[in-house]
C-alpha cells in the first residue's frame, strides 16, 4: 500500500494533536471520507489490521 507523503504527514500531525479524535472527527478534519481514512490508516500501520 503507498500513501503519498502530504498525505501522511497531515494524517500523523492530526493524529499527533488529537489524539482523542475518533475516526470520524479526523475523516472530517482531512476532508476525507471514511473509507479513504482507512485505507491511510492501513497504509502506515494503524488499526486493527497494521
Amino acid at each position: 500500500m503507498t500513501l503519498d507523503d502530504a498525505t501522511r504527514y497531515q494524517l500523523l500531525k492530526l493524529i499527533e494533536a488529537h489524539p482523542d479524535y475518533s475516526q470520524r472527527e479526523i475523516a472530517d478534519a482531512m476532508r476525507v471520507s471514511g473509507g479513504k481514512l482507512n485505507y491511510c490508516l492501513k497504509a502506515i500501520g494503524v488499526g486493527k489490521d497494521g
